[in-house]
């Protein structure tokens, strides 16, 4: 009787045994740690999922800024028209500005405030608003041709409203926040009402357009 030929099912290949007459077995995989292991995303509750220029991802529509926790889920257009996304300003404190209205004393105190923390992480962003008393007419090239005049190196983006249905996203969320509410309704007055956030993006204080940005010092070396 012939064999069976190589790859013919006449006959099984046997494995290699090892010398205590066991079959050699491969390497077992050992399991990664739980931290380690991927887990399927699950989509947040109440998650928006409108696409808007003015929303991260996390919270997308426009009309849905209630679902934001944090100032760093915004966009705004710079003074140049250029999107940014406020999540550059994580774990930096940051100071959040209405500047409407060509006010010498606080242009001036925000520039030294900047000039003097900057360095330790203090972030300006001032947003022009032509709401009151139309103080600011100007157009974007304008009004930062005007804040060049006070040597300003602050962040400066592009003129938005702050109250009304036309609100900036992030300016209808600053003003609900536990410490972001105003006196007599949440409602910006006038000019130049500030926002103190912290490190996390979230609103620690807010400021009466009476009150000048050199108050704010007290209460920042808090967060820096």
């Amino acid at each position: 009787m012939g064999r069976a030929g190589a790859g013919s099912p006449g006959r099984r290949r046997q494995q290699p045994h090892s010398p205590g007459g066991r079959q050699r077995r491969g390497p077992r995989r050992r399991k990664a740690p739980a931290c380690l292991r991927k887990r399927p995303r699950r989509r947040r509750r109440g998650a928006c999922t409108e696409q808007s220029p003015f929303m991260s991802p996390r919270c997308a529509s426009r009309d849905d800024w209630r679902c934001a926790r944090s100032l760093h889920e915004f966009a705004a257009k710079d003074i140049d028209g250029n999107m940014v996304c406020l999540d550059k300003y994580r774990w930096v404190p940051a100071q959040s500005a209405d500047v409407q209205g060509k006010t010498d004393v606080n242009y001036t105190q925000l520039v030294d405030l900047h000039a003097r923390y900057a360095e330790c992480g203090l972030r300006i962003l001032a947003f022009p608003c032509n709401q009151f008393g139309r103080q600011e007419p100007g157009s974007n090239a304008e009004i930062k041709e005007f804040a060049a005049g006070y040597n300003v190196k602050f962040d400066m983006y592009s003129k938005i409203c702050v109250n009304g249905d036309d609100a900036h996203p992030l300016w209808k969320w600053m003003k609900v926040q536990p410490k972001g509410r105003g006196i007599l309704g949440n409602a910006i007055k006038w000019n130049f009402t500030k926002f103190l956030i912290d490190k996390n993006g979230c609103v620690v204080k807010r400021y009466g357009p009476m009150e000048e940005p050199l108050v704010i010092e007290k209460d920042l070396t808090c967060y820096l």
